[in-house]
């Protein structure tokens, strides 16, 4: 079963120190586990059972076909604006290909 992302929130007001160093208590808005992260680095986020999983549907460039390649069936361009993948138009080329995506739901 796939699981989501932890999202950590900061537990003390300000960082903590104790014989092994300072730190921070983090704990998930998900699942509430908590964990402590020690300078300024971050801890894992992947494994919260409670977080929602997001599943990002197939795209690919136009130059690869207009039919997708999980179903077979007839692809639509992503909508440049309002649309789960509409920010990967932020990769556009120089070469007049659509970004299409399978709006039957297929996905990576």
């Amino acid at each position: 079963m796939p699981t989501g992302q932890h999202d950590w929130k900061k537990q003390n007001l300000v960082t903590v120190s104790d014989s092994t160093g300072y730190y921070d208590v983090l704990k998930c808005r998900y699942c509430g586990k908590k964990t402590t992260r020690y300078g300024l680095g971050q801890p894992s986020t992947s494994g919260c059972p409670k977080a929602p999983v997001v599943i990002r549907p197939v795209a690919w460039w136009g130059e690869l076909g207009n039919t997708c390649p999980v179903c077979g069936k007839p692809a639509m361009v992503v909508p440049r604006e309002g649309h789960v993948l509409s920010h990967d138009w932020c990769y556009e080329r120089d070469d007049g290909q659509e970004l299409l995506f399978c709006p039957h739901g297929c996905t990576e």
